[in-house]
């Protein structure tokens, strides 16, 4: 799926998602994440690059579906709000960027259309380097 097929997640957002994936298992894309999380190499939350999208990082991405840039945070489901830059982790954009690396690209299926293309141009804030 992805250019460089590495992704990593740090142990607490896996315990997270695992527990988000279990209660949203009825939602029509939660194979995507689950696939996503069993591909993903699970770090400990100090050893997580600063470069990559980890849960609550906020990233610039480039969507070459829209030719846009765009500034998202991902979030929880239950703390996603439209216009604000926050999108779920359960959203296509979410659950396809998160344990990305800067640079890394990946073509996502999307939900009403054609594959989308996505490439993380910079983490631009992760919660587990302000605790470094």
């Amino acid at each position: 799926m992805s250019k460089s097929n590495s992704i990593y997640i740090t142990e607490t957002d896996y315990q997270v998602l695992d527990a988000v994936a279990e209660k949203y298992s009825n939602y029509s894309q939660i194979d995507l994440l689950e696939t996503e999380l069993s591909r993903a190499e699970v770090v400990s939350d100090d050893e997580i690059p600063d470069n990559v999208v980890t849960l609550h990082s906020r990233a610039r991405v480039y969507d070459e579906g829209t030719s846009k840039l765009r500034d998202v945070t991902i979030v929880l489901p239950d703390e996603s709000l439209l216009g604000d830059g926050r999108v779920s982790v359960l959203a296509p954009i979410g659950a396809a960027i998160l344990g990305l690396s800067e640079g890394q690209v990946i073509e996502w299926p999307m939900p009403s259309g054609p594959n989308r293309r996505f490439k993380v141009i910079k983490v631009l804030y992760q919660p587990e380097a302000k605790k470094k």
